[in-house]
């Protein structure tokens, strides 16, 4: 694990400097998953100038690997992108991978959120954009009353095909040791709406993590097995509803937040 510090300087309103430190780290590890070699890598930071620097290792520490051939060259760097799914594939991956957790320490609850929006490029487009409407309205509905992975999966099936979903957010209860608490996990192509990107990296960003009594390490310790629980059910998913790639593209990597 590679930790680091940078540093802020804001002026104010009434033109006096404030100093901030904000703290970030990179970790690698390396696995086998049948037979492949796995690349995990983990950001951790806390503003947008600790993401720039911490991608700015990762980008040195992948060229070194490649150097040494520890692991092989990919498309877009073993990246998971927005683009290596069709639409309606994209959505199975993401519920799959929401829903997929029943370990003891950490057991998937409910679908509390959903974001996507109509495919324009699609001929269908006006044809199912009046549903894509009464799906946003339903998600309104029921973002505060269940589950909305019944209306998801179940009810608007149909127009998976026709919709960009970039974000799930869903709720987990978590058991470690004596203690209790629950979790909150964002799966997203993050970057989509903010910047407007073409083809943005599928992110995961443990959103909330309360754990009752716990220390800060055990803490510590939960969240990093999530996240590592979490990478192992992304790489099985990301094989199997992903479009087809050429051969040679087996390292995976994965940035999470």
């Amino acid at each position: 694990m590679l930790g680091f510090e940078i540093q802020r300087e804001d002026i104010l309103d009434d033109w006096h400097e404030s100093t901030k430190v904000f703290r970030g780290s990179v970790e690698v590890k390396k696995q086998s998953e049948g037979g492949d070699l796995l690349l995990n890598i983990q950001l951790n930071h806390t503003t947008p100038e600790c993401k720039k620097v911490a991608n700015q290792f990762v980008d040195r520490i992948e060229k070194e690997l490649l150097y040494k051939q520890v692991i092989a060259e990919s498309e877009h760097g073993g990246k998971v992108l927005f683009d290596s799914f069709e639409n309606a594939d994209r959505v199975k991956f993401l519920e799959d991978l929401t829903s997929q957790h029943t370990d003891y320490i950490f057991y998937y609850q409910k679908l509390d959120d959903v974001s996507f929006q109509p495919d324009k490029e699609q001929k269908e487009f006006e044809d199912i954009s009046k549903d894509a409407n009464i799906l946003e309205k339903d998600i309104d509905q029921y973002r505060f009353k269940g589950d909305l992975r019944k209306i998801i999966s179940n009810k608007w099936k149909k127009i998976h095909p026709f919709i960009k979903v970039t974000r799930f957010l869903a709720t987990y209860s978590v058991h470690y040791n004596q203690y209790e608490g629950s979790c909150k996990v964002s799966y997203e192509f993050s970057e989509y709406n903010k910047r407007k990107l073409e083809n943005p990296e599928f992110g995961i960003n443990i959103v909330k993590l309360t754990l009752k009594g716990a220390t800060a390490s055990d803490l510590d310790y939960v969240q990093n097995k999530i996240l590592h629980e979490i990478e192992l059910k992304k790489t099985e998913l990301v094989k199997k509803y992903q479009k087809a790639v050429t051969q040679g593209q087996e390292s995976e990597s994965i940035e999470s937040c």
